[in-house]
């Protein structure tokens, strides 16, 4: 369904939109929780106008978002479905303060929920990370209760209630952490690793 869903908003005939998967699902993660304007879309994800324009108008085309005036604009009833499905998978995502996993200026941390058997050693998830603008990514998994980075280490206590702080982890999440010279950045690039992470657990699924 989902990777479906990412296909039908980037799909075009002529030159590929300049905005990504994970952009798409940004949108629609900030419009599960309120109305959203496309200045704001353009700043929280620093994304172009004219990008931003065209994400929003396939998004209304598909009959997942539809104007609510100075509001900007909120989900639809099938939008809602769509967005539930995406929350299920990244259930939590915030910007972190500084820390002993920070290699930029600014953190964003994501909470993805039961992926943790896709995660081999976390190369994937950083490399994919760096290309999409960010500086570099941490993966870890919450394995027999315990936090771990795979094929480095377990985190220590004061590394894990760093992280316990801020998400509500459970057994089998992965938690992602990206570093970038600026929030839009990091933000984005969490996200192509998340939208990477839920189109490898659709495949999965339907296999």
């Amino acid at each position: 369904m989902l990777r479906r869903f990412f296909g039908e908003v980037l799909a075009s005939r002529t030159v590929r939109p300049s905005f990504r998967e994970g952009d798409v699902l940004g949108v629609l993660l900030l419009l599960a929780e309120e109305p959203v304007g496309r200045y704001a879309v353009r700043d929280v994800l620093g994304l172009g106008d004219a990008a931003v324009r065209t994400m929003l108008r396939r998004l209304q085309r598909l009959g997942l978002i539809r104007p609510a005036g100075r509001k900007g604009h909120v989900l639809t009833d099938k939008g809602r479905l769509v967005a539930e499905k995406l929350m299920g998978y990244v259930a939590e995502f915030r910007r972190l303060p500084k820390s002993f996993l920070s290699v930029g200026e600014c953190d964003y941390g994501f909470r993805i929920r039961g992926m943790s058997h896709l995660i081999s050693g976390g190369v994937e998830e950083r490399d994919i990370a760096v290309s999409g603008g960010g500086r570099g990514a941490t993966t870890i998994i919450v394995k027999s209760g315990r936090l771990v980075v795979p094929s480095v280490k377990e985190l220590d206590g004061e590394e894990e209630a760093f992280l316990r702080r801020f998400f509500e982890l459970e057994e089998g999440d992965v938690v992602l952490i990206v570093s970038a010279e600026d929030c839009p950045s990091a933000l984005r690039a969490g996200l192509s690793v998340a939208a990477s992470l839920i189109k490898r657990a659709e495949t999965e699924g339907s296999g």
